[in-house]
């Protein structure tokens, strides 16, 4: 059978370029990697046009041929139709895909998958349980006709291009297609290793796993880089992908669940809702702008979620927040809001910045009912409380025209709403409802005993696994103080982005990893079932 290699590298990343691999950079490595599995053929490199003298150097570095495919940008139906064109000008009968963003594609392992496809005459066969871009997709050029029949009217068609995207492109009816896979000794997907250089957050782990695995001698097979990586904490923690700020204090309601609140009340005894007997601490803009720069100095993409048990809506200067942030064009924002804010005027002017659809709304309602949701979201009067429900309940379809697939109302799963999940979720599920199916339902978290517990289902794991909090996540409070984790969001901290940089909070936080990763956990940690969820 005659097969061709396509690698395509869709984003305009430096990283997938710096010689960090002993002079090589992971382009350079792809292509080497390729250049067995192409012959007689060219490498195919579907690319930018922005890259694309930066795809013809490596090629040259790595003595390899390539022919070089260019869009201004990239999703998967413009991926199938270079691949479709691509197998008939060579006249192949299957191809091999996979990120030229990839410095550690198995020979062995990819040689191991084609015997796969072969033997059970599959239409497409990956190496599964392995962590991402060990290996490549082999996909039959007669699939990918099909398959771009298929999604060409649905949303898949126009997701970009990653490593999940052809899967998501055949789940569509996965029943219809010929699926084999090659599996992994030890299933590593519970670690959500990415071995790509596409972001600097994977670059880093990549240069580190290289260096440690020269250090220790190791050769670079799969499982052995797979081993090496799950038990080295420079690897599975870099920067930070996700921080959560709290631009005010200020919330229009009492949320049983919310920390934070509790946690003022402890130390005040008065709700931050209840404004007339507290100081409001707001971040202003100033600050917010070097935050958010700093951020970007930080981790270069990242998701920033405004809320950290409060309204974001409250901030005085909301608009102008969600701008800053948007200025630095790598971050993503999510807003977590009770929605009772949400109005025409509000959700027009922040989708009128939202040109590059990097907004995320979550609506936090938590009931199905008034009665429930009053019963949570205690308010300061009852008709107050009536006109909440209702407003936050019209804040998703008043948000989700504008932000098509992006407003997730949301439920925090506790024994006062427990008997109203399956309604919660079916309405909201719907793809007639105002969120167009889009829902989360979440789980209760009483962090670490200073809620009371009200999770009406154990859902931990059977073994406990290092926290995803404090390998991807940082807290910065409204007075620029920034918790050690999550579970200490109600408690005071020296540790102040105020008076330190970002990089350098980050440098605090991380300590704890090493610890995490060999299954050494402070009394704190072993109190605590957060460890498991994992943030966008």
């Amino acid at each position: 059978m005659e097969s061709i290699v396509f690698l395509y590298a869709v984003t305009d990343s430096q990283y997938v370029f710096e010689a960090s691999f002993d002079g090589k950079s992971a382009a350079e490595r792809s292509l080497t990697w390729a250049k067995p599995f192409a012959s007689p053929h060219d490498v195919f490199v579907a690319c930018l046009s922005s890259t694309e003298q930066k795809v013809q150097a490596a090629a040259s570095n790595a003595g390899v041929t390539v022919k070089t495919l260019t869009e201004s940008a990239w999703n998967t139906q413009s991926l199938l139709e270079a691949v479709i064109k691509s197998c008939s000008d060579s006249k192949a009968d299957r191809v091999l895909l996979a990120p030229l963003s990839a410095p550690f594609l198995d020979a062995a392992l990819t040689q191991k998958v084609t015997d796969a496809h072969e033997r059970y005459c599959a239409e497409y066969t990956c190496a599964d349980g392995y962590p991402k871009a060990l290996a490549p997709e082999l996909l039959a050029s007669s699939t990918a006709v099909i398959l771009r029949d298929i999604i060409k009217d649905k949303p898949c068609a126009s997701a970009p291009v990653d490593a999940d995207c052809i899967m998501n492109a055949l789940k569509t009816d996965i029943n219809s297609f010929e699926v084999e896979s090659v599996l992994s000794p030890r299933d590593w997907r519970y670690l959500r290793l990415d071995f790509t250089t596409e972001t600097k957050r994977t670059y880093l782990a990549c240069c580190n796993l290289f260096q440690t695995a020269k250090k220790e001698q190791s050769d670079f097979s799969a499982q052995n880089l797979s081993v090496l990586a799950a038990k080295t904490a420079s690897v599975q923690c870099t920067v930070p992908a996700y921080y959560a700020i709290q631009l005010t204090t200020d919330s229009r309601t009492t949320v049983t669940y919310n920390a934070f609140a509790a946690g003022y009340k402890k130390q005040s005894g008065a709700y931050p809702t209840q404004g007339i007997e507290h100081k409001t601490t707001v971040l202003d803009l100033a600050s917010l702008k070097t935050i958010a720069a700093q951020i970007s100095e930080l981790s270069d993409d990242a998701t920033v979620c405004l809320g950290c048990g409060s309204e974001p809506l409250l901030h005085p200067d909301f608009t102008a927040c969600v701008k800053t942030l948007l200025d630095n064009p790598k971050l993503r924002i999510l807003i977590e809001t009770d929605g009772t804010l949400v109005t025409p005027e509000l959700a027009s002017q922040i989708a009128s910045l939202d040109a590059d659809g990097r907004i995320t709304w979550i609506v936090c309602l938590d009931a199905a009912s008034e009665a429930t949701y009053l019963s949570i979201h205690v308010p300061l009067s009852e008709a107050g409380g009536r006109a909440y429900f209702t407003a936050a309940v019209s804040s998703v379809g008043i948000l989700s025209p504008l932000f098509k697939g992006r407003v997730y109302p949301q439920m925090v799963r506790m024994n006062a709403n427990e008997t109203e999940l399956e309604q919660f979720y079916r309405y909201w599920h719907d793809a007639a409802s105002p969120s167009e199916g889009n829902v989360i339902i979440q789980k209760y978290d009483s962090c670490v005993g200073f809620l009371s517990d009200e999770k009406p289902a154990d859902l931990s794991p059977l073994v406990r696994t290092p926290c995803w909090h404090v390998k991807r996540d940082m807290i910065i409070r409204a007075d620029g103080s920034v918790p050690l984790c999550q579970a200490l969001i109600a408690e005071s901290s020296e540790l102040n982005v105020c008076k330190c940089s970002v990089e350098e909070a980050w440098k605090q936080i991380v300590t704890q990893v090493p610890c995490q990763v060999s299954g050494e956990y402070p009394s704190l940690c072993r109190k605590c079932d957060e460890y498991y969820t994992f943030n966008f």
